[in-house]
């Protein structure tokens, strides 16, 4: 029979956790197989949490002789009561560690404080009470019909599902004695990002940009989202639902772009499955402008600020206003330029282009800058004239 057990065992808490640490003695040195520890969490002398035979903490022979670590969250705030934690092996007797209880001796207090819930969250609020003092009530602000329950003499929970926003500031937990001394606790409820519908899209073939929607109006000062991240890099010039990143390579295929963003409430995620190349949006056309403007006919001219397009196979729209409003379609590879074609003579003209990959299609640009051009007069050809001689008279004829 191998007596072999827990050794320096030590119990420290970090806000609702529990941090357990302990090595082996000496004599697991001996152990081949696997060492089994097993562990017990009571609250106020209670068992509420137990690692049985069926979840073990094990131990492998080579892990043997290092530090062990476990830890435990508790559903109530530490401070509302003692949490223990009896820890041993198959061998070996229990060995206890204890966190106390917050202890009060001027008047009540309220635990959890100034911590942040999120909405639909069910928490448990505890009033600790002086020991001479009576409880009177306890409540959150704006609730009704929470349950209260006695943990021990001097201690009271009221459990609260919270389904409501905190307004402009944190929402308060009051408990009174009967002696009218009164105390409590500032908590934030509210919700993590509320992001949805992301979609990414490439515009300078050299980064991705997306986009999202925000829902719920604007954040309140105190649950204001931090920037967000896109592909694990937080956004360089973040904005209410717009984020971009430069990337190595656009043309790669398709790939999950995915998006983060936490508040104290929690942390949201989004993804959009896109081949970049396929997601093309083109920035309008630059300098347009008339380089040969006849009676009939014009050429319009532009360039890209972007010296990529000049390879992409381009459709552009010419949206022309005069009188009436006509739309010319165009195509080519890097299309730089358009040619407009029965025109009217001496006639003011407005125009403004915009354009979209045409391979595979996803949006038009924005439209260009306007431009205006007056189309020349038209000199009417020569008419084809002769005469006629009859009698005394001269008859002229021409073609119509």
């Amino acid at each position: 029979f191998l007596y072999c057990g827990p050794q320096n065992v030590t119990l420290q808490h970090s806000g609702w956790m529990l941090l357990l640490s302990w090595e082996d003695q000496p004599s697991c040195s001996a152990v081949q197989d696997v060492l089994i520890y097993q562990l017990v969490v009571l609250r106020t002398g209670q068992q509420v949490h137990y690692f049985g035979f069926k979840d073990e903490v094990s131990v492998t022979s080579d892990q043997i002789e290092s530090t062990h670590y476990w830890n435990w969250t508790s559903s109530l705030a530490l401070e509302c009561a003692s949490h223990s934690v009896r820890l041993r092996s198959q061998t070996s007797p229990w060995k206890e560690q204890t966190i106390p209880g917050k202890q009060t001796s001027e008047g009540p207090e309220v635990f959890p404080k100034d911590e942040w819930f999120k909405v639909g969250s069910t928490v448990t609020f505890c009033c600790i009470l002086p020991s001479r003092e009576a409880f009177s009530t306890m409540y959150l602000t704006g609730y009704d019909g929470a349950q209260l329950n006695t943990t021990s003499n001097q201690t009271y929970a009221l459990t609260v599902h919270l389904n409501q926003v905190s307004e402009n500031s944190c929402t308060n937990v009051i408990c009174k004695t009967k002696t009218n001394k009164e105390n409590g606790a500032c908590v934030y409820i509210g919700y993590p990002p509320r992001y949805r519908d992301l979609r990414c899209e490439t515009r300078d073939l050299e980064s991705v940009e997306c986009q999202w929607t925000v829902e719920g109006g604007k954040s309140r000062p105190f649950k204001k989202p931090k920037d967000p991240q896109l592909l694990g890099r937080p956004c360089p010039m973040p904005s209410e639902g717009r984020c971009s990143q430069k990337v190595e390579k656009v043309g790669v295929g398709e790939r999950n772009w995915r998006l983060t963003a936490q508040n104290e409430f929690g942390k949201a995620e989004l993804s959009d499955t896109a081949d970049l190349s396929k997601r093309v949006h083109m920035f309008a056309p630059n300098g347009v402008k008339a380089v040969t403007v006849n009676a009939r006919s014009v050429i319009l001219q532009w360039d890209w600020t972007v010296q990529q397009y000049n390879i992409l196979n381009i459709t552009c729209q010419v949206h022309m206003r005069c009188g009436e409003i006509t739309i010319i379609e165009n195509f080519g590879v890097g299309l730089n330029c358009a040619v407009l074609n029965g025109l009217i003579p001496n006639w003011t003209y407005n125009v403004t282009v915009r354009c979209g990959t045409a391979q595979y299609f996803w949006k038009w640009s924005d439209w260009s800058k306007k431009v205006l051009f007056q189309t020349y007069g038209d000199v009417p050809e020569a008419l084809d004239v002769w005469m006629q001689m009859e009698g005394n008279q001269v008859k002229i004829i021409w073609k119509v």
